[in-house]
């Protein structure tokens, strides 16, 4: 069986991005949750 370096790749990737998310979800759980207004959306001058 012949194994693409690239499939290889990207399955380490995709592992790393599985243990990212893990620890993403960790560190949310931890932290309390601040809602941030977003800024103002400025209306566009009709004739834009």
């Amino acid at each position: 069986m012949v194994v693409d370096p690239i499939d290889v790749q990207e399955a380490e990737w995709n592992r790393e991005v599985e243990i990212f998310l893990q620890q993403l979800e960790n560190d949310l759980e931890e932290t309390p949750k601040v809602v941030e207004k977003p800024p103002e959306l400025k209306e566009l001058p009709p004739n834009w």
